[in-house]
């Protein structure tokens, strides 16, 4: 597979990025507070953490990259990068308007990711989606 620069990057979109800026934010507030106040206030190092690693995320990596030959997915930060040769993709299903599920073979057995279209723009969602489509046998 070709390593060279993407055709085309998605990314997540900004309305997400705020949320999880404010839930970074929201989540430094309750950690602070706690210690400032000696108080347990449960949850707010979970959440400023948490919160913190998905802005970092979200704005240096894009979740899908199309290629010449296959597209790579890394939808998640702890989510592992799924290569998917064109040729492999079997079908494309759309299980709710916020999510898909692409269904390709990898090692000679049928597999699926499922792609949250939520985390995209409206219009670069359903672009990603008839090109994935276009794409299958």
């Amino acid at each position: 597979m070709n390593q060279h620069q993407p055709n085309k990057s998605f990314q997540v979109r900004s309305q997400v990025k705020a949320m999880w800026t404010i839930m970074a934010i929201l989540g430094f507030v309750i950690l602070s507070t706690s210690l400032a106040t000696e108080q347990h206030l449960s949850g707010g190092s979970t959440l400023f953490g948490v919160s913190l690693a998905m802005c970092i995320w979200s704005s240096s990596s894009s979740i899908v990259q199309l290629f010449d030959d296959h597209v790579e997915m890394k939808l998640g930060p702890l989510a592992p990068l799924r290569r998917v040769l064109y040729r492999d993709i079997e079908k494309v299903e759309i299980l709710k308007r916020k999510k898909a599920r692409l269904v390709y073979r990898t090692g000679g057995r049928q597999t699926s990711t499922k792609i949250p279209l939520n985390l995209l723009e409206a219009q670069e969602g359903r672009w990603l989606l008839r090109f994935l489509v276009s794409k299958t046998a």
